[in-house]
């Protein structure tokens, strides 16, 4: 896959428009975990259409609804409620998840990347509900 990282590990090539995060610099977590188990992981990103997300460290926050053309819009539009979205080994109706693609898995903050670079797999709900909305 090409940059220093081995497996799909490449976060410099995540674009994060607002400049709200750097992953030019950062090594994940994902790369220590291949290093120990190689072939043996499988890296699986979070994604929501809308609802509230809950970090341990704050209240619940709306996440707002997904703009059109973004990996949550594309899943909400395909009736989907809550799925596991394959991102490795696609037929060619699932070529389109190899291109670069928003969507919000980290932090849900919108970011542009080749999904696939990165997880395997990942879980969409068209709904989240935060965990601690009443603190």
């Amino acid at each position: 896959m090409g940059g220093e990282f081995p497996y799909r590990l490449q976060p410099n090539l995540i674009s994060v428009p607002d400049g709200s995060v750097d992953y030019s610099t950062i090594i994940p977590m994902g790369h220590h975990v291949h290093q120990k188990l190689g072939d043996d992981v499988f890296t699986i990103g979070f994604a929501a259409a809308d609802g509230q997300a809950s970090p341990w460290f704050s209240c619940a926050h709306a996440i707002g609804k997904s703009p059109s053309g973004t990996l949550e819009d594309i899943c909400k539009q395909a009736d989907l409620d809550d799925a596991i979205v394959p991102l490795l080994d696609l037929s060619s109706s699932g070529e389109w998840l190899n291109q670069s693609i928003f969507a919000r898995p980290l932090g849900y903050t919108w970011m542009q990347a080749r999904w696939s670079d990165h997880f395997d797999a990942m879980v969409f709900q068209n709904e989240m509900t935060g965990t601690n909305a009443n603190r």
